[in-house]
């Protein structure tokens, strides 16, 4: 058969999909040998799709069925039209077409593909509130514990219910160690993070760098996230002036912004003060003979004194960086 008259009788078979024909299909399709019939639904429409993928986006699960059955037509084939990458599979589940997924599956579609934006098919459920699907993918053996989810979840508050219903852990982490409630903080996701706290997230949680919620939030300027995680009232004074600490540090190890660093430590120190009585002595010398304000060097005639400072800076920089990792040393308040 030529191809032009395959593409004649293609455009009969839509017809016949449209009108959900399966009799005829059925009827003019068994008169066509096996290699032909293959060609016929493996051959790519005006659009991209293929008779597979036009079947399964209206939803014809008994001609789907026999597409890839009798016609030997892969499941897992990729449409890549529209600057898209996706699967039979991942049209059904944004159709919402619960009868048309459990078809596929069982015809052996793959769970572990991913589309171009690293999402497989129970995160692709999640991202299109079908939490009936979702739940039956993940039955399946789908997993949600990838990077993708993680910062889906972080991103979008109505993502984020959904994917903790259908099981993903509200203490979730990415391959780096950051977790969701660290990454909503440092976006400025205030309804993500009113999500995780109703599922009782461990809002104490660090990661790699040794941030948490509120440092993050720092780092980041996200004022909304950090006038939240106040109202918490679950972060102490010494935690809080640890969060201005640890940025301060960061900001002299990283990015040389030493006054801004400065200005910082200066404000943990007064929120130290307030919280304890007995450690102004200590304080005090943390204040004036560790950390130096800047201003004190503007004349440019004085350099060697101002590069001593700056090495006296990166020194307490790393000294702080030590602390906040003695988990029980900063708990107590004490200083190094």
């Amino acid at each position: 058969m030529c191809k032009r008259h395959l593409t004649k009788q293609t455009g009969l078979i839509i017809k016949w999909i449209l009108e959900n024909d399966y009799a005829s299909i059925y009827y003019f399709m068994n008169q066509l040998t096996l290699a032909c019939r293959n060609k016929m639904v493996s051959m790519p429409q005006l659009n991209g799709l293929s008779l597979l993928h036009y079947a399964v986006s209206h939803g014809r699960w008994e001609i789907v069925k026999y597409f890839v059955i009798e016609c030997s037509r892969n499941v897992n084939s990729v449409y890549r039209g529209g600057g898209l990458n996706t699967i039979p599979l991942f049209i059904a589940i944004r159709q919402g077409d619960y009868q048309l997924v459990r078809l596929l599956t069982k015809l052996g579609a793959d769970l572990s593909w991913q589309n171009l934006f690293a999402e497989n098919a129970v995160i692709y459920a999640c991202k299109h509130q079908q939490l009936r699907l979702a739940l039956y993918l993940k039955k399946l053996g789908c997993r949600l514990d990838t990077d993708r989810n993680v910062q889906l979840c972080a991103k979008s508050p109505r993502y984020c219910l959904s994917s903790l219903l259908v099981g993903t852990s509200v203490n979730a982490t990415d391959s780096k160690r950051d977790s969701i409630f660290i990454l909503a903080a440092g976006t400025g996701q205030v309804n993500v993070l009113k999500i995780l706290v109703h599922f009782s997230v461990d809002v104490h949680y660090r990661n790699q760098s040794l941030d948490n919620a509120i440092s993050a939030a720092l780092w980041n300027i996200q004022i909304l996230s950090y006038g939240y995680l106040l109202k918490m009232r679950v972060y102490t004074r010494l935690e809080r002036a640890l969060a201005f600490e640890l940025c301060g540090a960061k900001m002299i190890l990283f990015q040389s912004r030493y006054q801004e660093a400065l200005d910082m430590w200066d404000f943990s120190i007064k929120l130290r003060l307030r919280d304890t009585n007995g450690m102004a002595a200590k304080l005090d010398y943390y204040n004036k003979k560790c950390i130096k304000p800047i201003k004190e060097f503007q004349s440019a005639l004085d350099i060697s004194r101002m590069r001593e400072d700056t090495k006296c800076c990166i020194e307490q920089a790393h000294l702080v960086y030590t602390r906040v990792r003695d988990i029980s040393v900063w708990e107590k308040g004490t200083l190094v």
